[in-house]
């Protein structure tokens, strides 16, 4: 450290061991402020590990600053290494010079520093908005900064006025319980990456009083009170007008709300998750047993089904999730198709599933010694030589795992292929009298529907030799060795 950035290190280590505020007529030191925010880190658990890689996304205005000071000095107590993004929206010309002055801040604390240019308008999709589209390849940034870092986390500078701005919001467009709890102090960025939001307790008027007795000046952008943008005009219209007129204490209230509101949700989500497993099997929600969940769960399970296939919930309004959970109130016999957001989903015998619309592969003929792939489901098909039928192994257990059947070789000059469904198929399965069409044993076997066409199906020319997860056809039983043994495996072989 250079000498000129340890006497500027100092001079504030010392502002903030003997800086104090007023408050209720005594004085609170920054150290006793920071002392119960490591207790309050340590209580949530806002940073789990023992060192923890953290990247500070800071934009140089006054919470984002002063996040990057407060985890700064408390940096050693909670096991933290910091690195700093700063991001230039390239939406106004003084952009460039301010993600300089945050560099400039991180390297004063001896801090690495990454800087991106966003170029919002650039990369502004058709029909998104400034703040979406702000909001998407920021996103992205810090996903991508994290990367670089190594971090497990990014730190966010949202506080209390914040988390009552998101609750009203949410609350204005038609948000259901889920939604009314807020921003959550940590949440998931990816599969490895957190984002963590330790100022959500803290106001914006206190955020400022500590930087104005530090000496440290924010930047300022403008574009904060034009009315241009939606949570600009809740902050500056809205709030005043219901701290003035109804309560003055609302942000606070707003804040406990949320706060209650998702230790509820997370009692919810997790009683919907134990007794939602009843009703899904196969990746298949089954809607006769979760009609029999309260209606408080059954919504749960749906929603939590319906992420699990893919869907993003920022596509759907409560609006969307109460037409789906009308129309599945009574069972569903036929055959019927949605969408919500992002995602097709099809009910089928009152089972719903992902409308994946799956490719039927072309007609294969199949080796009598040897190996292919079936690829709309990803799975091989194997064929070998057996000496005996080996009942345990042929019994089926379930359409995800292995199917095996053994047949008697086809006549010379005749080969097995295996083929899609088609229609009119139908075959005499072993045991039965007579034939049944292929569509009602599926049908009546619970094959899920995703799977019906693009079943595979074992035929000899125009006769049917074997279907997965069936019987051999009559015709083809073994009554002597050797024979062949057909086994559709599973994905992962």
């Amino acid at each position: 450290m250079t000498v000129a950035r340890r006497e500027t290190v100092g001079l504030f280590v010392f502002k903030i061991r003997t800086c104090q505020k007023a408050s209720g007529g005594s004085r609170i030191t920054f150290v006793s402020f920071l002392t119960d925010f490591v207790e309050m880190a340590r209580r949530r658990k806002l940073f789990p590990h023992e060192q923890n890689r953290l990247v500070v996304a800071c934009s140089g205005g006054p919470d984002s600053l002063f996040l990057l000071y407060l985890l700064w000095s408390c940096r050693a107590e909670l096991g933290l290494e910091l690195a700093v993004l700063t991001c230039d929206h390239g939406l106004r010309p003084e952009s460039r010079q301010e993600t300089h002055e945050v560099r400039q801040q991180a390297w004063t604390l001896g801090l690495p520093c990454q800087v991106r240019c966003l170029n919002v308008p650039e990369y502004q999709a058709e029909g998104e908005s400034l703040e979406m589209a702000s909001r998407r390849l920021r996103r992205q940034a810090y996903i991508q900064t994290a990367v670089d870092f190594r971090a497990h986390q990014v730190a966010l500078g949202h506080h209390k006025l914040d988390q009552a701005e998101t609750v009203l919001l949410k609350l204005s467009r038609g948000t259901g319980p889920r939604g009314a709890g807020g921003m959550d102090w940590v949440s998931a960025l990816t599969e490895d990456v957190d984002v963590v939001r330790p100022l959500l307790d803290v106001s914006p008027g206190e955020i400022r009083e500590w930087l104005e007795r530090w000496g440290i000046h924010p930047l300022e952008d403008a574009s904060n009170y034009s009315d241009r943008f939606l949570r600009n005009r809740m902050r500056h219209e809205v709030l005043p007008v219901l701290e003035d007129r109804i309560n003055p204490e609302v942000i606070q209230h707003l804040a406990d709300f949320s706060e209650q509101q998702r230790k509820l949700e997370a009692w919810v989500s997790s009683e919907a998750r134990e007794r939602g497993r009843s009703c899904i099997q196969d990746d298949e929600l089954h809607l006769e047993p979760w009609r029999f969940l309260p209606e408080v769960l059954r919504e749960r399970v749906l929603m939590g089904w319906l992420q699990d296939q893919g869907l993003d919930m920022s596509t759907v309004t409560q609006k969307n999730l109460r037409q789906l959970l009308d129309a599945f109130r009574s069972p569903v016999s036929y055959a019927r198709r949605w969408r919500i957001g992002n995602l097709a989903i099809q009910v089928d015998q009152d089972i719903l599933s992902q409308d994946e619309h799956l490719q039927p592969p072309r007609p294969k003929v199949l080796p009598l010694q040897g190996e292919l792939l079936w690829e709309s489901l990803h799975r091989p098909v194997r064929i070998s030589h057996a000496d005996r039928v080996d009942l345990e192994v042929s019994s089926y257990k379930d359409f995800q795992g292995p199917l095996t059947a053994f047949v008697r070789p086809p006549c010379k000059g005749t080969p097995l292929q295996i083929r899609p469904p088609e229609p009119g198929d139908r075959y005499s399965p072993l045991g039965l009298d007579g034939s049944v069409k292929l569509s009602d044993l599926f049908i009546n076997g619970h094959l899920p529907a995703k799977y019906r066409s693009v079943w595979p199906v074992v035929v000899c020319g125009d006769e049917i030799v074997w279907v997965p997860g069936f019987r051999v056809a009559n015709a083809w039983r073994v009554e002597q060795t050797p024979c062949l043994q057909i086994t559709l495996s599973t994905a992962e072989g």
